[in-house]
């Protein structure tokens, strides 16, 4: 879908950032007007609604890091049956990358996150308790760039293989962690060249075996079944 957008963009001569102010501004336009309808046309893929209720079940702190507004995410959440505390929800509204926003909670250094999460959620990221943060993300490149980040080296990261990605990045994925690791068990067959436009760079391998591939069937099971 990337490279067909790309492509279109580039046939027909488009402004990459205009077309995404149109888009945002028609966006906003519809959330203003309607946004009971707007938050009408989204919905979870099958599992993750029930995945993340059985983790809410553990011991863990359960934090969500988007580009999305937070106070969106809420009202899907709650649509679905899922009570999570607004401030466990770092949506758009922080402004910064995800990145950044992982480092901070990672060494609890950040006055203006911190101030905005509960004491409770803040618990297990006080400086006397080991961090332990596993982030999952369907986007390749989010976690190619944290991935290069030494601060993050502790950071468990995990490649959803639903949402924003291709068949031919999971298998990059995947074949990375079995060169790396030496698990068969692992590998896939050969990922088949990429279009020639995609918002991923094919021409260098990323050369990273942190990142794993998680279906969605294993991420609603226990943690223990995700490495």
């Amino acid at each position: 879908m990337g490279a067909i957008a790309s492509q279109i963009v580039a046939t027909e001569n488009i402004d990459p950032k205009l077309i995404a102010k149109l888009v945002d501004g028609l966006r906003d336009q519809w959330i203003a007007e309607d946004v009971a309808d707007w938050l009408s046309y989204h919905e979870f893929y099958p599992g993750v609604v029930a995945a993340i209720q059985k983790l809410q079940t553990q011991n863990l702190t359960i934090l969500i890091i988007s580009t999305k507004e937070g106070r969106f995410i809420q009202q899907l959440l709650q649509q679905a049956g899922v009570e999570l505390p607004r401030e466990a929800i770092l949506g758009k509204e922080y402004k910064r990358p995800k990145a950044e926003i992982l480092q901070d909670l990672l060494e609890s250094r950040s006055s203006n996150l911190s101030s905005n999460i509960p004491s409770h959620l803040l618990s297990n990221l006080s400086s006397n308790i080991p961090r332990n943060i596993w982030f999952v993300e369907d986007r390749l490149k989010t976690l190619e760039q944290i991935a290069k980040m030494p601060a993050l080296g502790g950071v468990k990261l995990f490649l959803a293989d639903w949402g924003y990605n291709t068949q031919a990045m999971r298998d990059q994925v995947v074949n990375q962690v079995g060169n790396f690791a030496g698990d068969r068990s692992l590998e896939t067959s050969p990922a088949n060249p990429p279009d020639n436009s995609t918002d991923h760079d094919y021409s260098s391998s990323f050369n990273n075996s942190s990142i794993k591939l998680i279906s969605l069937e294993t991420f609603g099971q226990n943690l223990k079944n995700w490495l």
